[in-house]
């Protein structure tokens, strides 16, 4: 009912429009008590999905999504989200929806569906992770320009490097700033690549950037001796979004390689969406979006031996958990 009521809406020759879209506060005066409807519904959804018996979690999955899809699936970030199309969840794409103009879809009724989504939990714990990389970076180069010396990082999974994005272009002096980003995607490096070049070429003092091609678990299959060049070579590692899709095994193995290529006094920082996500039903039995969720005393029990200095908490939406760890 409320789809064909907003499809009149979008025929209607006087309601105020801008680019064929309606008005945007006209739009979010009439998504807001729909949107909070939505909520209440998938709050409902979460509780009684997580009282399933696990031998019939199937047959309620399939129950929700017939019900469900015809209704939402043409909204571009839930489509996406579910049909997974490079083959994968979490793939560049999503999070590039996630990051930009929520108000997608063909109709009002499904930019409507589309920016509800987005609002979700995990949604927004993804932007606020942005931001808090971003701090970060900025943190981490200060001091390495107070030492006097280039600030070097790596990033495994960059996907699309928004919070890269963000930095140089803010950042006081981009010179200092070198860049190693790893992706197993050829197309998420093509993108980012691309993205990353074009901004710096309009900078006046320019980042340096290497884009490589390499999966995970070729990593943890490398030793680092300490007497090789990719030995103790990074101010920073981090990885933002990973940790959700791999096994603790391979975890713990990333975190050892990490913390060889840091040099002494620099840091890792991993990240993981909380075992506490209030939406893990719902991304589960409507979406088939499944992460391996973690809280900070799972993080800390993978961190390597020795790691004493360290420091994991969660951010504000309760959703992110951190590890940062500075390498001695």
């Amino acid at each position: 009912d409320v789809s064909h009521w907003v499809e009149q809406v979008d025929l209607s020759e006087s309601m105020p429009k801008v680019d064929g879209r309606l008005r945007e506060d006209i739009f979010f005066e009439l998504a807001e008590p729909l949107m909070k409807k939505t909520r209440d519904y998938f709050d409902i959804l979460n509780d009684e999905a997580g009282l399933v018996e696990a031998e019939l979690s199937s047959a309620h999955r399939a129950f929700a999504q017939a019900a469900l899809h015809p209704l939402i699936l043409r909204a571009p970030f839930v489509y996406r989200t579910y049909t997974k199309p490079l083959g994968y969840a979490g793939d560049y794409q999503m999070v590039n929806q996630i990051m930009g103009d929520p108000r997608q879809g063909p109709s009002t009724y499904f930019q409507i569906v589309n920016v509800a989504f987005l609002a979700t939990a995990v949604a927004r714990a993804h932007r606020n992770r942005i931001d808090i990389l971003v701090q970060f970076l900025s943190r981490m180069a200060d001091t390495a320009r107070a030492q006097g010396r280039p600030f070097r990082v790596l990033n495994v999974g960059c996907g699309p490097a928004i919070e890269v994005q963000r930095f140089i272009t803010t950042y006081a002096d981009p010179a200092w700033l070198h860049f190693e980003l790893l992706d197993f995607s050829e197309e998420a490096l093509t993108w980012s690549s691309e993205r990353l070049n074009s901004i710096n070429n309009g900078l006046t003092n320019k980042a340096v950037f290497q884009f490589q091609r390499d999966s995970v678990h070729q990593l943890i299959k490398r030793r680092i001796a300490a007497d090789t060049a990719q030995a103790r070579e990074f101010d920073v590692v981090y990885c933002a979004g990973l940790f959700d899709y791999l096994s603790d095994k391979v975890c713990a193995k990333l975190m050892q390689h990490f913390t060889a290529r840091i040099r002494h006094g620099g840091t890792m920082l991993v990240t993981n969406v909380h075992l506490d996500n209030p939406e893990k039903s719902t991304m589960e039995h409507v979406l088939e979006w499944y992460l391996i969720y973690r809280d900070q005393a799972k993080m800390a029990s993978l961190l390597p031996l020795g790691t004493t200095d360290h420091k994991l908490w969660v951010d504000a939406t309760g959703v992110n958990v951190f590890a940062e760890v500075t390498v001695t």
